[in-house]
């Protein structure tokens, strides 16, 4: 993959599956910050370029 979309929300509980829980990725991704923007009900959009 070259890009990585990511629209995070706020949540207040502390358990319960995590998003690559089981994935295999490497320990670094080298992923660069393209843009970011926030939303008026606290989610945040994210996307990332694959460097390299």
């Amino acid at each position: 993959m070259d890009e990585y979309y990511f629209l995070v929300h706020p949540v207040l509980v502390g358990q319960g599956r995590r998003l690559l829980d089981g994935a295999d990725l490497p320990d670094q991704l080298h992923l660069k910050l393209a843009d970011a923007k926030t939303f008026p009900s606290g989610a945040i959009a994210l996307h990332y370029l694959k460097q390299g």
